[in-house]
């Protein structure tokens, strides 16, 4: 399944460098799964679109608004092609949050992308299925500390 991934990965890189005029579009369904947690009692969200006039999906990914010194410092979107059922809790993880997925491959949205990113989606010849999830990264300059708060996750099927 990782293979399956990496190759997925691969023809979007290709498929982004590509001239889109003459491109049929893959089939993409997205269904949320799990739950997301609570960072200053407010939960982040990962919510996706797919334009198939241009093949390509928009993933976004929602953080809580903070305050008392602590910033959003980075989201990252994380996709594999395994789901982690119930979750996982992990130690930098916010009290409550849990990986969903295995992180096979990791972005990490510029700053300036506002939660947003933007990824094509290649023509496949079988069903396959990725699984996503977000993260966001909180700085506190008090005690110079960072929290990773999680998304629910998001099953990706492509066909």
């Amino acid at each position: 399944m990782r293979k399956l991934v990496f190759a997925f990965v691969t023809a979007t890189l290709t498929l982004a460098m590509a001239s889109p005029t003459t491109a049929q579009c893959a089939r993409v369904s997205f269904s949320k799964y799990g739950t997301t947690c609570n960072f200053f009692n407010q939960g982040a969200t990962l919510g996706a679109t797919y334009d198939t006039t241009s093949c390509v999906a928009t993933f976004t990914i929602g953080a809580s608004a903070t305050c008392c010194n602590t910033f959003l410092s980075s989201q990252m979107l994380i996709l594999s092609a395994t789901k982690i059922d119930p979750g996982l809790a992990h130690p930098l993880l916010v009290k409550g949050c849990l990986l969903s997925v295995f992180p096979d491959i990791v972005f990490v949205l510029p700053r300036t992308a506002g939660g947003k990113i933007q990824l094509p989606i290649p023509n496949v010849s079988s069903k396959f299925t990725v699984y996503g999830q977000g993260l966001n990264d909180y700085f506190t300059t008090i005690g110079f500390s960072h929290d990773f708060q999680t998304t629910q996750g998001l099953q990706i099927d492509i066909s």
